[in-house]
């Protein structure tokens, strides 16, 4: 009995020590490679992401949903049937973000270069809370989905003998509800919820901590500016600004990676939410409805991150507003304000005259990492003694504006006509 209470109180110090301390972001990293490399049983030890891996791995969960699609349409008929398009769902997910995967494989390499470095930064509590929260949620999602699992993988053992399956599956080659049949489809079964547990461990994990990291950064920025003010200098604004780009970097560049992937999960988990309801109306075989459930979840999970992100941004342009920007007096630095304020619309005139260097996010993630750019030189704008005043829709900061001594604006050496303001 001593040595079970000494083995209980080992494992809290570990596990307290787990949750308040290294958050540098390796632990959830080791987490995210161990058990992508488990799901995807490459045992070629093929490069993850190469072509050859995606057409290995392209055939194996192309077999599986052919397998479940081959049930719906011809082998399974009433819930069964229902059920094997549960099934479909799953692992149509799981096929979509593989395929993701593999064609994004370069922003999920840069993506962990930048939370790594940023790892290694020195962060306040705001950050460090946020880091703990992250943790957090990758220790639970673990224990999530294992107990998923393990009730799927023990469901189809202990009815084995009633032929009732968590998910209705037929192999082609065997028949249904006949020995041993029954139990090379069980077996099936079992392999694929085991292989897609560790897969949507893997996933889920990186999607929550680039998440909550850019969440984090939002965060600070929002801190920093709500103490814009008189006593503001070009030092703390040029900081605002690159931690503010740092943050739509890391933002940005999720976004690419889950939008494909949150279109398929809208529509499987309404296909599945919809066969669920047909079971639960039958009342027979029922069980499904637990991994419909488990998508459903996952869906709400997937739509409340997307949610908070939105929001961060948000809070972040009212700590802005409602800041003393108007105290400042250099012109210049309430044009770096404004600029902020207005990124989205310069990123679209930048796209549209083809500036070179502008702030459009997607520009700035394919040619800078990290937040460890010198911005200075973008924030020349037009001389304070110029009677120019930048305003939404007039002049640009990334496009070299002067004064002659006349007044009149230039735009790249050549003088604007009627001495109007340097648009685009």
């Amino acid at each position: 009995m001593t040595q079970i209470i000494k083995y209980i109180r080992d494992l809290k110090l570990k596990f307290d020590y787990l949750l308040n301390n290294n958050f540098d972001y390796l632990f959830e990293f080791e987490v995210i490679d161990k058990c992508f490399k488990f799901s995807t049983c490459d045992p070629f030890k093929i490069r993850n992401g190469s072509w050859i891996f995606l057409i290995y791995f392209t055939f194996l969960w192309g077999f599986t949903i052919f397998t479940f699609m081959k049930n719906i349409l011809k082998d399974f008929s009433g819930t069964d049937q229902l059920s094997a398009f549960v099934g479909t769902c799953v692992w149509l997910q799981t096929f979509t973000k593989l395929l993701v995967i593999s064609f994004h494989l370069k922003k999920f390499s840069k993506l962990r270069e930048i939370i790594l470095s940023d790892g290694n930064e020195i962060f306040d509590e705001t950050e460090k809370a946020y880091r703990r929260t992250t943790r957090i949620l990758v220790l639970v999602s673990i224990a999530i989905y294992s107990v998923c699992g393990s009730f799927l993988v023990l469901w189809n053992f202990v009815t084995i003998k009633d032929f009732v399956l968590t998910v209705e599956i037929r192999i082609p080659w065997t028949i249904p509800n006949s020995h041993p049949s029954h139990e090379i489809n069980m077996a099936t079964i079992s392999v694929m919820v085991v292989l897609t547990v560790f897969f949507y461990i893997s996933f889920d994990s990186f999607f929550i901590m680039v998440t909550i990291h850019g969440l984090s950064k939002m965060s600070i920025c929002s801190g920093l500016a709500s103490k814009i003010g008189k006593n503001a200098d070009d030092n703390f604004i040029d900081d605002l600004v690159k931690k503010h780009l740092h943050a739509l970097n890391v933002i940005e560049t999720t976004s690419l990676i889950l939008q494909p992937i949150n279109f398929f999960l809208m529509l499987s988990d309404f296909g599945a939410i919809v066969s669920t309801l047909f079971q639960l109306k039958s009342g027979m075989k029922s069980v499904a409805s637990f991994a419909s459930l488990c998508l459903l979840v996952q869906f709400f999970t997937y739509c409340y991150m997307g949610t908070k992100v939105s929001t961060a941004c948000e809070e972040f342009e009212q700590s802005v507003y409602c800041s003393k920007w108007y105290e400042l007096e250099k012109i210049s630095l309430k044009k770096k304000v404004l600029m902020i304020l207005n990124i989205n619309r310069l990123e679209e005139k930048c796209v549209e005259a083809g500036v070179e260097g502008c702030f459009f996010v997607g520009v700035f993630s394919e040619k800078y990492s990290g937040a460890s750019i010198d911005c200075s030189h973008y924030f020349n704008g037009v001389p304070e003694h110029c009677e120019l005043i930048y305003t939404p829709g007039q002049c640009c900061p990334m496009v070299d504006c002067d004064c002659d001594d006349d007044g009149m604006t230039y735009r790249d050496g050549e003088r604007m006509p009627n001495n109007e303001p340097c648009d685009f």
